[in-house]
């Protein structure tokens, strides 16, 4: 079946965008806004507004739309996304994962994750590199479910294309040293198939076995 996108242009009625900013990026800001869609009740979103150097460079700009084409192929978990034009400029209207003033996206850390939120961001991570992006910290958060905190790919900006390094050994020493460090680094192993994430996976383990990337 074809997959569906959350909403096309024609079916929006308005969008309003507050002054209230919820974070900034690499390219630009997101505030808080409204959004109505025909013979919908208006709900409220996240609306990214890009900076200017990427207004000028259309094709920088709607480089967004392939990563998250390619990331929902892949199976990865991610706020509801999509363009839509407003005073004239492209902006990326998302969910909005807040209440009041505060987020449910949210940093964790890794000792204080039970296990199951734990194999599920090996998955995610796995996904996200078979899709041929680095997922470096600043890409994921947690969500609270109530499966408990799940990983979400949540800032587009931080994903790389293929990079020469990547930050596969930033996220496994975030992992509690031993044998949740040890699992999920033999979990990735068997899961990623991508060949550049794969050599640099083949390249940690040799680390391991010589006892370098332990001590760091």
């Amino acid at each position: 079946m074809e997959r569906r996108e959350w909403f096309s242009p024609s079916e929006v009625e308005w969008l309003r965008v507050s002054e209230r900013k919820l974070g900034e990026g690499a390219v630009g800001k997101v505030f808080a806004g409204r959004i109505k869609f025909r013979g919908k009740k208006p709900f409220a979103v996240a609306v990214k507004q890009f900076k200017p150097p990427y207004l000028r460079r259309l094709l920088e700009v709607w480089h967004y739309p392939r990563i998250i084409e390619d990331l929902k192929r892949a199976g990865v978990r991610m706020p509801k996304m999509a363009f839509v034009e407003h005073e004239g400029q492209p902006v990326l209207v998302s969910e909005l994962f807040q209440k009041a003033r505060l987020t449910k996206i949210s940093d964790a850390w890794m000792s204080s994750l039970p296990e199951g939120a734990r194999a599920a961001l090996v998955e995610t991570l796995t996904k996200v590199m078979n899709a041929g992006y680095d997922p470096s910290p600043d890409s994921i958060g947690f969500v609270s479910t109530s499966k408990g905190p799940q990983p979400i790919v949540c800032d587009l900006d931080s994903l790389r294309k293929e990079p020469p390094q990547t930050a596969i050994r930033g996220w496994l020493t975030h992992f509690p040293k031993g044998g949740p460090r040890q699992k999920a680094l033999e979990a990735l192993l068997n899961g990623v198939t991508h060949p550049v994430f794969k050599k640099e996976l083949e390249r940690v383990k040799y680390e391991v076995e010589k006892d370098w990337f332990w001590s760091r």
